[in-house]
Parts: structure tokens; C-alpha cells; sequence
């Protein structure tokens, strides 16, 4: 149960000096006393037989006590319990918690760090008004909502910004206007807070594997002549996908058909060690599954040692935070929107906010990086990824199914793409 002084300690109440309290190893938060005077002060380091929580005593001294504790164990940053103290909130004008959380807009938006209202009221009131209070709550107003980087998901100001863009408006010099008709398919039903688009070329990348197998070497050609930007190579290797597919010797007999650039992407389980093959064979783009990679950093930086161009792809339920470190390494991040395996499958929209943030992060990174997607991808589907960011498109099933060609097939999915650039 621990000394009467540990309890005391652990309530908030004034025991042992400040020196005795750092010999003790404990950790300093912010706590009003009876007079409301903040101070600073913190429990002490709970072990494993004295972790009983203790008395709290009444209903107004729980109250007193709210800026000492969020949670079981959990330190309250002194300035929230500034803004906590019923005087300050008086000469604010507000009441109750006034940093509620709130969803975060994507990293970097410049337009989330925007004054809030409360942030505006703190510059109105003079010292006398904010009292004690003035010099944290000044710190708080520079260092959080209208510091240098990225919002912090508790500010103020990111549900306002985030508010305004999911009702299809867009904040610009603090006025909402209109989000550009092609943005506002995905706000209105909640699905992404913004969509980026893309200033890159468009690019159309056609999948051989709907091809005849039998004559691979033509469909290459065929598909150079109807005007794709790039042929991909879906390498399986039966265990990291069900299916079994090409092998590099495949792709070198075709390597002549075209000067396209040919990528592989490879689905497979250690795609490190037939690395050097896919290049010899001629591939001077090779993409690998970071649920594959042990270690994805060093995976890329291996194939940019062999001289071709390095990416990563990810499958639909691998969330965009497993690339965001090697950003710098990519030439080319995919986004899956169909499980890997097969051709045919559904498109998967769900995928469009991960493309969302993950162009978001190469922009705001300065990466020289393509975003590709797979799966899918037809007429019907395009301008959804294009408008999420996406400029490389991989298509299978569909161009080779159109009924007007690969030529109508490949114009029309450029032209839909196209469409969705900001007028």
C-alpha cells in the first residue's frame, strides 16, 4: 500500500520538498492546490506491490485535481491544465475541455495549423486577464497551433480545418470556397479529408498476365503500338501469392520487342535473392512487397546498386506508414487495390485515402517518386485513383478486353485520367 507520504504524493497533496522529491525519481506535472495556485509537481514512480490507486477524497477535490490526471498513469501536459482552471476559462469564455481531440488532416497541411478562436481570444485579454497563466498559454498559442511542423492531432484547429473540408469546401486565406467538383465525390461520403490529384504525367502501364502466354512476345508489341507508357511484369511466385507466373528468361525473350521500360513486380516471398536476374533480364524498374522485405531499406538500396529503379508496392490491408521511411529510396510506391494474385478483380476504393496520403507525404518530402496503382483500374475506376493521386495505371483485364481495341482502350483511360487535373 506504500508510506502515508507516497499516498499523499500520489494525490496531489503537498509532501517533502522539491530536492526530496527528485531524489525520489519523480516526474514534474502540473496541479492546482486549494488556493488554485499551479505549481509544479508530480507523483512518484508507482512499483509493482504499491500501485493501488489512492482515496481521492470528495467530489470537489476530485474536481480540484482534474489537470493532474487524464487517465490511470497518464501525465497531463501542464498547459491543458492551465486551460482546465474554471477562473481561466472564465476570463477565456469558454467552458469544459477546450483541446478536445480531434481527427488529424493529412501531414503537413499547411491549412490545419490555422488559428482557433481560442488561440484568438489568449492574444485579446492582457497579462491581468490571463493572470499566471499568460506565459504557458502564450508558449502554448506559439509552439502548437502556429509553430513550424506538422499538427499535432490534438489541435484546435485541425477539426475545424477538417470540418470544413468533409462539408466540400476548402479553406483558403481563412474563407471556404468550393472543393473542385472531381475532390468532392470522396468528402461527401467520408471516405478521405482531401485529394491531392497529381501535377506528374499520367502514365499507362498494361499487365501481360490476361496476354496469351503463348504469344507474349506479341502481345509486348501489340501493346508498344496502341501507345502504353510502360509494360509490367506480375512476377508470382506460388507462395506469397497463389499463382505461378513468369521467370526472368520469359522476360529477356521479350526484351527485344520493345524499348519500353518493363518493370516487375515482384510477388514473391524473398525477392532478394533473384534480384540481379530481373535486371539482367532486362527490367529497369523492380518493385517489391514491404510485407515481403525483412529489411526494406536495404532491399532498395540493393536494387539501386544494380542499376535499375527501385520501388515499393503494398498490399490493401498494409496501412501507407510502412513506406513513409523509405520515401527517399523510391522511384515508385504502388498501392494495391486488389489482393495480389489474380487478374479480373474488383477495384477496391477504400484504397483511395492511402493514395491520398502517401502522394500527400511525396510532395510535402520533395521525393522524385511515381504512385502507381493495380487492380482494378478500368474506365469505370480511374479517375477515383487518378484523383487520389495516383499517375502510373496499371490495367489488365480491361484493355485487353475492350472491344474496340487496345488503342481505344489505352486513349480512353488516358483521357478519363486527364479529366481529373484541376481546371
Amino acid at each position: 500500500m506504500g508510506t502515508d507520504a507516497q499516498r499523499d504524493l500520489r494525490c496531489g497533496a503537498e509532501s517533502g520538498a522539491p530536492d526530496e522529491l527528485v531524489d525520489r525519481g519523480v516526474r514534474h506535472q502540473a496541479v492546482v492546490d486549494e488556493d488554485r495556485i499551479v505549481a509544479q509537481r508530480g507523483p512518484e514512480r508507482c512499483s509493482a506491490i504499491d500501485h493501488e490507486a489512492p482515496d481521492r477524497g470528495t467530489e470537489a477535490d476530485g474536481r480540484e485535481r482534474r489537470s493532474e490526471f487524464d487517465g490511470p498513469g497518464q501525465a497531463t501536459d501542464p498547459a491543458q491544465g492551465l486551460l482546465r482552471d474554471p477562473d481561466l476559462q472564465s476570463a477565456l469564455g469558454v467552458h469544459g475541455d477546450v483541446l478536445p481531440p480531434a481527427p488529424a488532416t493529412p501531414i503537413g497541411d499547411v491549412r490545419a495549423r490555422r488559428p482557433h478562436a481560442i488561440v484568438a481570444r489568449i492574444d485579446d485579454l492582457d497579462d491581468n486577464g490571463l493572470g499566471h497563466a499568460g506565459p504557458v498559454l502564450r508558449q502554448l498559442r506559439d509552439d502548437r497551433v502556429a509553430g513550424d511542423g506538422s499538427p499535432h492531432e490534438h489541435d484546435p484547429a485541425v477539426g475545424v480545418v477538417r470540418d470544413a473540408v468533409a462539408t466540400g469546401c476548402d479553406v483558403v486565406d481563412g474563407d471556404l470556397e468550393p472543393l473542385h467538383p472531381v475532390h468532392r465525390r470522396a468528402c461527401e461520403d467520408g471516405s478521405m479529408t482531401d485529394r491531392p490529384g497529381t501535377d506528374r504525367p499520367f502514365e499507362i502501364a498494361p499487365s501481360v498476365l490476361p496476354a496469351d502466354f503463348s504469344r507474349l512476345g506479341d502481345a509486348v508489341s501489340a501493346l508498344a503500338d496502341a501507345g502504353v507508357d510502360r509494360i509490367q511484369w506480375d512476377v508470382m511466385d506460388g507462395r506469397f501469392v497463389p499463382n505461378l507466373t513468369f521467370g526472368p528468361d520469359v522476360i529477356a525473350a521479350c526484351r527485344d520487342r520493345t524499348d519500353l521500360l518493363f518493370e516487375a513486380h515482384l510477388m514473391v516471398e524473398e525477392p532478394d535473392d533473384l534480384l540481379p536476374l530481373w535486371v539482367e533480364a532486362g527490367c529497369g524498374l523492380v518493385l517489391v512487397h514491404a510485407e515481403a522485405c525483412r529489411h526494406l531499406h536495404r532491399t532498395l538500396g540493393r536494387i539501386r546498386e544494380l542499376g535499375a529503379q527501385a520501388g515499393v508496392a503494398l498490399n490493401p490491408a498494409t496501412p501507407a506508414s510502412a513506406v513513409e521511411s523509405v520515401l527517399d529510396l523510391c522511384d515508385m510506391v504502388l498501392v494495391m487495390t486488389v489482393n495480389p494474385g489474380f487478374g479480373g478483380q474488383a477495384y477496391i476504393d477504400t484504397m483511395e485515402p492511402k493514395v491520398a496520403t502517401i502522394r500527400r507525404w511525396i510532395v510535402d518530402g520533395g521525393h522524385d517518386c511515381d504512385l502507381e496503382v493495380d487492380g482494378g483500374i478500368s474506365p469505370a475506376t480511374v479517375q477515383g485513383a487518378a484523383g487520389a493521386g495516383a499517375n502510373v495505371l496499371v490495367s489488365g483485364s480491361s484493355l485487353f478486353s475492350d472491344e474496340q481495341g487496345l488503342d481505344h482502350a489505352v486513349e480512353e483511360l488516358r483521357r478519363l485520367a486527364e479529366a481529373t487535373r484541376p481546371s
